[in-house]
């Protein structure tokens, strides 16, 4: 596995423990845990919980076919409010997020990047290749721990153990469907959703440990820092 971060404590909290807690519960709503993060982020502690489609891995699922809907995620949201309430794990405040890995989702393993052959993607290597860490290109294959990258019609070898960072690139065309964002004050909140705005993954948001209100943004996946941007405005059909 591609080793991102100290899998031990993040925070002050044991990352295996929080995921102990998450994962029957995101199983329970037919989805698979992706990815638990605990980070800061101007200022703020986030608990970030990724989902998909329950699955997704062993049947090699696109990243449309993998994606599930606001709904699972504001409900799995809720459940684990509850339950890391109850749990007291994290022992500050912070804000959850429940969402998709995205249309530029994170490549962590050799299965993913079995699973993502032919697609377009991001490469930072520990030892420079052509006098460049990151690359850019389509991933041709995976075999016996070695990538063939197609740039701009030459093909490189890769080691696997060189990769620091890997992830898939957008190469344009309509997002899905239920890709959108959106504010609420807290994840039991009742009545009317507010009109969703396209972005890069569906994300369902609430603040937990004190009174405060979460903001909802487009945060397209990013491995290389979470890059905020005003949200993707497209006509209606």
């Amino acid at each position: 596995m591609i080793n991102t971060h100290d899998p031990s404590l993040i925070l002050g909290c044991d990352i295996h423990s929080l995921e102990r807690i998450i994962e029957p519960i995101v199983h329970a709503h037919g989805a698979e845990l992706f990815a638990v993060e605990l980070k800061t982020e101007q200022g703020q502690r986030i608990l970030r919980v990724s989902i998909e489609k329950l699955g997704s891995t062993k049947m090699a699922l696109s990243t449309r076919e993998a994606s599930v809907s606001l709904e699972m995620c504001s409900k799995i949201a809720r459940d684990l409010n509850l339950a890391l309430d109850v749990a007291g794990v994290i022992r500050y405040r912070y804000q959850l997020e429940v969402s998709t890995p995205g249309l530029e989702r994170r490549l962590r393993n050799e299965n993913d990047f079995v699973r993502f052959t032919g697609h377009k993607v991001k490469l930072k290597l520990h030892t420079p290749l052509q006098g460049q860490k990151v690359l850019v290109g389509r991933l041709v294959s995976f075999s016996e721990r070695k990538i063939l990258l197609e740039v701009q019609n030459q093909c490189y070898e890769i080691d696997f153990s060189d990769i620091v960072l890997a992830h898939l690139l957008f190469e344009g065309g309509a997002l899905p469907p239920h890709s959108s964002t959106f504010k609420r004050k807290k994840v039991q909140q009742k009545g009317k959703v507010p009109n969703l705005s396209k972005g890069g993954r569906v994300v369902s948001q609430c603040s937990i440990g004190g009174k405060g209100s979460s903001k909802g943004a487009f945060l397209p996946s990013q491995p290389f820092g979470i890059l905020k941007a005003n949200p993707i405005q497209q006509k209606e059909r």
